[in-house]
C-alpha cells in the first residue's frame, strides 16, 4: 500500500497496480470487470505511446481574438451585422478612443444607415449593467463595513423592504408559502 491510501480509504479510492482508482460510486461499488477494463485501457495506452508527451505541449488559443485592425477590414456591404460587432467596437473605444468613429464611418460606407443607432443601443445596455453592478458592489461592501463597525442591522432590513415596496410586483406566489407547501409535503 503506498502512503496515500490510509488516508483515502474512507472516500472509497482503492489501489489497483501503481494506481489508486475510484473504489466505488454514487450508485454504489464498481464492478470488479470495469475497474480491469479501465486498467487494460490505462495499461495499452501507455504501452502504445499516446501519452507520451501529454503536458509538453504548449498550449494554443483554439479562437484567435479579433484586433481592432481585423475588426475593420472584417466591415464590407452586405455583410451580416451582430451584437458582437457592436459590442467589440464599444470594448475598443473604451481602450482607443476614437475607434467607434472610424468603425461606424465604415459601416455608414458600406450601407447601415443604422449604425450609429445600434452602436447607442449597446452603449446604454453595457452602461446599464455596469451601474447595477457597482451599484450591488457598493451596497454589499456598504453592509460589510457597517457589519464591522457594528451598526444595527434592522436598519439595513428596514431600507431592504422600503427598496421591495418601490419595485413593481412580480407575478406569482410568495417564496415563503411555496417554501411552506413544500415543507408539508
Amino acid at each position: 500500500m503506498t502512503w496515500f491510501s490510509k488516508f483515502y480509504d474512507e472516500t472509497g479510492l482503492i489501489e489497483k497496480g501503481s494506481a489508486s482508482l475510484p473504489g466505488r460510486s454514487w450508485f454504489g461499488q464498481t464492478p470488479e470487470k470495469e475497474m480491469e477494463k479501465y486498467m487494460e485501457s490505462m495499461e495499452q495506452a501507455e504501452k502504445s505511446g499516446e501519452l507520451n508527451g501529454l503536458f509538453e505541449c504548449e498550449c494554443r488559443d483554439p479562437v484567435q481574438h479579433p484586433t481592432k485592425e481585423s475588426t475593420l477590414k472584417q466591415i464590407k456591404p452586405g455583410m451580416r451585422l451582430f451584437k458582437s460587432l457592436f459590442v467589440r467596437i464599444y470594448g475598443y473605444e473604451l481602450t482607443f478612443p476614437g475607434f467607434a468613429k472610424k468603425a461606424l464611418d465604415r459601416l455608414k460606407e458600406s450601407g447601415c444607415s443604422k449604425a450609429q443607432e445600434y452602436y447607442n443601443n449597446i452603449v446604454k445596455e453595457c452602461t446599464k449593467r455596469y451601474e447595477e453592478t457597482a451599484k450591488s458592489a457598493a451596497e454589499y461592501l456598504r453592509m460589510y463595513k457597517n457589519e464591522r463597525k457594528g451598526v444595527d442591522k434592522s436598519k439595513w432590513k428596514n431600507k431592504e423592504r422600503q427598496r421591495e415596496a418601490e419595485q413593481p410586483k412580480k407575478r406569482g406566489l410568495p417564496k415563503e408559502y411555496v417554501a411552506n407547501q413544500i415543507l408539508k409535503w
